[in-house]
């Protein structure tokens, strides 16, 4: 089993925050021109437009497109001036910082140093996803560029619009191109794309090409869609276990990327029915965590009837008994809600930014 107790409420966070040990790294609640970076309690920079958090630091872009590295000991260094946050991607000894709407991006290596490199054939950025000497990016939502991080030459290039092909609402709405909607990772080889079209595509690092597609789930028919899967970016890669992994409304699904295979789970009689007083909906808009082989961390709306309204909770899903282990849930009078912002596992801690800009702080009690 797996518990979490509530510890501590932060009001007042922005659109980014991120744990480091005992401190957190947030943005305020200020307009997206004027907020400030915060860590503990200490202001350390003004008009923030990206953020980029590890364990040793954090490098963050300003309006006037400086970049600053923070040790968290010193005071802020420029270490690069001319680059916008498009998107960016942190590993333990790098940050990819994609420049949105131009033509390079900057490597800051923590045993080097900032480094200017020239992109082919890129602009508008918006997912950036870097893994060994690839860095993978998209250009108007249409395609995958892949380019070699060191030297930053195009090795090749897929475009989405056929395979993530739609309709805006199914079967009889407008036909709309296919596009890159979430970089899921990176597994043996392979570049894990969520596309519109409830699809997802495997590709190979190396050459671009069209691995695998996923879409049918053979038997899975909500009624007001495809039989396809749902909400592709809601995938979480477990790279342990070899496989995709989701929660979205009354349904739980994997991929498994040894066999190709797809699985959905009616979570009904788990979440309730529609002859039941309380239903359960695991939101759309919420990435799930992943917690060790078994949990997912995710959001639900916890439905009472029409008159008593609902409210929100924090649920572990278990996937291999297909049950919620623990939840929490936020009393109505709390009005809690939750958007984009994932739920963060940072140690022993649960962290989940609501819309109203306060972060829920959860310590895990015990698990087995």
């Amino acid at each position: 089993m797996v518990n979490f107790n509530k510890i501590k409420v932060m009001p007042g966070i922005g659109n980014y925050f991120h744990p480091v040990n005992d401190k957190i790294v947030f943005t305020d609640c200020g307009d997206i021109f004027n907020v400030a970076l915060f860590f503990g309690e200490e202001k350390i920079g003004d008009k923030i437009t990206g953020v980029c958090t590890l364990e040793n630091g954090t490098l963050f872009c300003n309006w006037d497109a400086n970049v600053f590295w923070f040790d968290y000991i010193n005071a802020p260094v420029l270490v690069h001036q001319g680059a916008t946050f498009g998107s960016s991607s942190c590993s333990d000894n790098e940050v990819i910082i994609a420049a949105n709407g131009g033509e390079s991006y900057c490597v800051y290596n923590f045993s080097d140093r900032l480094i200017s490199n020239k992109l082919e054939k890129i602009a508008n950025v918006v997912f950036c996803l870097h893994f060994e000497r690839f860095v993978f990016t998209n250009q108007s939502n249409n395609s995958v560029y892949c380019n070699n991080k060191d030297t930053g030459a195009l090795l090749w290039h897929f475009d989405v619009t056929e395979p993530g092909r739609y309709r805006e609402w199914c079967p009889e709405g407008p036909e709309r191109a296919g596009e890159v909607r979430k970089f899921i990772g990176v597994w043996e080889g392979m570049l894990l794309v969520a596309l519109s079209g409830y699809t997802i595509v495997a590709l190979d690092v190396e050459t671009g090409r069209l691995l695998q597609v996923w879409r049918d789930i053979p038997g899975f028919e909500p009624g007001w869609m495809p039989s396809a899967i749902p909400k592709p970016e809601r995938m979480v890669l477990d790279a342990a276990g070899g496989k995709l992994a989701a929660l979205w409304s009354r349904y739980f699904w994997e991929i498994d990327l040894r066999s190709g295979s797809i699985q959905m789970h009616d979570l009904s009689a788990e979440f309730g029915t529609p002859r039941d007083p309380v239903q359960y909906l695991v939101q759309g808009g919420l990435n799930p965590a992943l917690l060790g082989d078994k949990h997912l961390i995710a959001f639900a709306e916890r439905y009472h009837s029409a008159r008593d309204g609902s409210d929100a909770e924090m649920i572990a899903f278990n996937r291999q008994t297909l049950q919620i282990d623990w939840r929490h849930t936020f009393p109505m009078e709390e009005g809690v809600q939750f958007g984009v912002n994932d739920p963060v596992l940072a140690g022993n801690r649960l962290y989940a930014l609501d819309i109203g800009g306060t972060l829920h702080i959860f310590e895990r009690e015990e698990s087995q």
